[in-house]
């Protein structure tokens, strides 16, 4: 046997029937022609290896493929019943070629059933478990390959292969009927030697089919749901309305093709009293991805289906196993959902010798029949951080279920088809930027559900997001790291003034208990999109609830991860995006800080403070600091006074910089610090500094951010009159 490899232009991945097509072709040269042929995809176009050539192929479907027996008595418009393709069960019953012993067999077998049992007319229910059961113990096995494709018995439960709509027709369309109409115009139904004019048609339709070669007139007749470029309707062609049309080849093959994607039957939870059917790689729809398509159609999609490429040559055998076992994992679940599947294949729960999967919808078109909408192409590559998805899984299945729901308000089911969306980005690409959207995405889906009281009762905050989510989404931009920053504020006096989240949402927080909905919080001051008004609003509470608690040596602004100086010179000047901010700190507000400052992560020494940094800021932020100023033991006395103070934060918010300014100046030269460009003593005479309306407005907001470590910003804005020396023995109250 030769190793040549037979490119077959015709058979590419790009609809459900070319699809199915390639594996037909597999499936009969591995089986009728050569046992050792494999097949492959590269660039999405079907490929055989094992052959001599491609005119071996062409002779093989013309003068000795046999048709797999399909048949569906079962159905009362099956031809055994005196409705539907009686004709055509007759003409194939009275063949006399070879090509179509199996199918008389099948034929005989089955009639001989329908009579034992005592079936008259349409099978009920039992009538039909029974004929199928019968069909499966005592005809041929090609018909029992046919029986498995459609479907599956799980103890007294039929459960059908969506594939094939339910139990071999989709509506009117009944697959067997129109797979023998089809093979007529290709197969003759005696041995004829010599050339005839079926023979030439069929090779002209053959050669369309396999290597896309000519322009062959197509025959008006439907291919169903698995071409929707050949279905006609409405915009199908010149005109209102065009007519189905189909090559005969391309339909015969693809029904052989669904042969290989035989059911199996799965345990529920690992129980073996629980048995359900399990079709290959069948999961329920998903809005993940489908941008140009409506809600509403993507409740009324029926389900997804996510066909296999691997460019490694596999023979019929290794397919129709892949197939059989054809599962995903999400962890230790299998995938349910379209989202679910994409994270497999991120994940590498999926079969390792895969490189892509071709992802297909069944919807409705013009509120008529389904149709397998390609939904593009999926890698199997794996993604690092995908495994912290799991820790979403038990929130985002109530969420799911809550999108379900015609009574949801549709801003929830906006909201989660953007967590969806998100999810479906970043199992395709995997940079931090699409994992920083999921978080963002479950952000704005919690703040919805925040807002409505009928769905907290449903829903619980997000809870025990791991830290790791940090280092997966980090993207090194300056919004990063300000969100980071002031994400990790933690908790100060003592509990009374309770961790950043509190202020973004209304929840309650306890230690040791997380978080809790709660409605009537005063805490939550965050509403709009002004994110420097929001952060202003953040620090002056905190401030606030410190003061009453007692707590006024510093301001509680301690956190986990610090700012960086040049960073805050960035959103000083307006130059960071605040909408990024915004969505990134919510969303690192929801992981899993701890209560207390403890180690500090990711701090290394504080660079000097970069010369285009705010003066209003630095000044202003020696007062509002987490940390006591480094002064020698003579000056901590008088520089008692030097502390946070309300009404510098009320001006600031005003956009009067000038009079936070000099109240900040007095606070400083009162303990003994005097800023540059200012009078020592009791002087009036202030530093001259940027303090206009938007400036000191985006300076209160910057003043909420962690920063580590006051010498840089002493340095840049006040005279060398103090001393660094007590710095390594002071604490931050924590």
């Amino acid at each position: 046997m030769g190793e040549n490899t037979v490119e077959l232009q015709g058979c590419t991945a790009d609809s459900l029937m070319s699809y199915l097509k390639s594996l037909g072709v597999l499936r009969l040269s591995g089986e009728q022609l050569e046992p050792g042929v494999r097949g492959s995809w590269k660039n999405g176009e079907f490929r055989l290896t094992g052959l001599p050539g491609r005119q071996q192929l062409i002779d093989f479907f013309l003068e000795g493929y046999c048709p797999a027996p399909v048949i569906t008595p079962w159905n009362n418009a099956s031809g055994f019943y005196g409705t539907g393709p009686v004709d055509l069960i007759k003409s194939i019953a009275g063949s006399g070629s070879r090509r179509f012993a199996a199918y008389r067999r099948a034929i005989s077998g089955a009639k001989a059933l329908i009579e034992n049992l005592g079936i008259k007319n349409k099978p009920g229910t039992q009538e039909k478990q029974n004929l199928l059961k019968g069909i499966r113990s005592a005809l041929d096995e090609p018909v029992v390959e046919w029986v498995d494709a459609l479907g599956v018995l799980t103890g007294d439960r039929l459960s059908f292969a969506p594939l094939l709509g339910t139990g071999g027709n989709d509506g009117r369309l009944e697959f067997a009927a129109n797979f023998m109409q089809h093979l007529f115009k290709v197969v003759p139904l005696e041995d004829v030697p010599g050339p005839s004019a079926l023979k030439e048609s069929s090779r002209v339709w053959l050669l369309a089919s396999l290597f896309s070669e000519g322009s062959p007139e197509l025959v008006k007749a439907s291919s169903g749901q698995f071409n929707p470029g050949g279905v006609g309707g409405p915009n199908a062609t010149q005109g209102f309305e065009g007519s189905a049309m189909v090559n005969p080849w391309d339909f015969v093959l693809l029904i052989e093709g669904t042969l290989l994607l035989a059911g199996s039957v799965a345990c529920r939870s690992g129980m073996s009293s629980r048995r359900k059917a399990a079709f290959p790689f069948t999961v329920r729809p998903s809005p993940a991805g489908w941008d140009t398509i409506a809600d509403s159609d993507v409740k009324e999609a029926r389900y997804e289906l996510w066909l296999p490429l691997w460019e490694k040559p596999a023979g019929t055998r290794e397919v129709a196993h892949l197939m059989r076992e054809g599962r995903a994992q999400v962890g230790k679940r299998p995938a349910e959902t379209g989202s679910d599947f994409a994270r497999a294949a991120a994940a590498l729960g999926v079969d390792r010798g895969l490189d892509s999967f071709n992802r297909f919808a069944f919807y409705k078109r013009s509120g008529k029949a389904y149709l397998a909408s390609p939904l593009g192409r999926t890698p199997v590559s794996y993604r690092p951080g995908i495994d912290l998805l799991e820790e979403t899984d038990s929130w985002l299945q109530r969420i799911r279920r809550l999108a379900r729901d015609d009574s949801t308000p549709e801003s929830l089911k906006r909201a989660f088809r953007s967590v969806e969306n998100a999810t479906f980005a970043f199992c395709r690409r995997g940079r931090p930027e699409e994992l920083q959207d999921i978080l963002v995405a479950l952000g704005e889906a919690e703040k919805v559900a925040g807002h409505s009281k009928a769905i907290q009762q449903n829903v619980s905050p997000i809870q025990g997001l791991s830290l790791r989510w940090l280092s997966a989404a980090n993207d090194n931009s300056p919004e990063y790291y300000l969100a980071r920053a002031a994400a990790s504020i933690h908790a100060a006096a003592g509990g009374s003034v309770p961790p950043v989240r509190a202020y973004l949402e209304p929840v309650g927080w306890k230690q040791g208990a997380g978080y809790a909905w709660q409605p009537d919080s005063n805490t939550c001051v965050w509403a709009g999109e002004d994110l420097p008004r929001n952060l202003a609003g953040v620090l002056a509470r905190r401030c606030l609830e410190a003061a009453r608690a007692g707590y006024t040596a510093q301001a509680p602004v301690g956190g986990l991860y610090s700012a960086r100086l040049d960073d805050i010179s960035l959103f000083l000047e307006g130059r960071t995006d605040d909408n990024k901010i915004a969505g990134l700190l919510r969303a690192f507000a929801m992981l899993r800080w701890p209560a207390a400052p403890g180690n500090k992560e990711g701090r290394g020494p504080q660079p000097a403070a970069p010369p285009e940094l705010g003066r209003l800021y630095a000044l202003l932020k020696l007062l509002f600091h987490h940390q006591p100023l480094p002064l020698s033991a003579e000056q901590a006395e008088r520089a008692k006074t030097v502390r946070p103070y309300q009404e510098m934060l009320t001006r600031l918010k005003q956009g009067r910089g000038e009079q936070a300014l000099r109240m900040a100046a007095d606070k400083l030269k009162a303990g003994g610090l005097v800023p540059l460009g200012s009078t020592g003593g009791r002087g009036r005479r202030v530093p001259a500094v940027e303090a206009s309306g938007e400036t000191a407005r985006r300076t209160a907001a910057a003043l909420l951010f962690p920063v580590e470590g006051l010498e840089p910003l002493m340095g840049l804005v006040l005279r060398k009159t103090f001393s660094f020396e007590a710095a390594a023995n002071i604490k931050e109250d924590e």
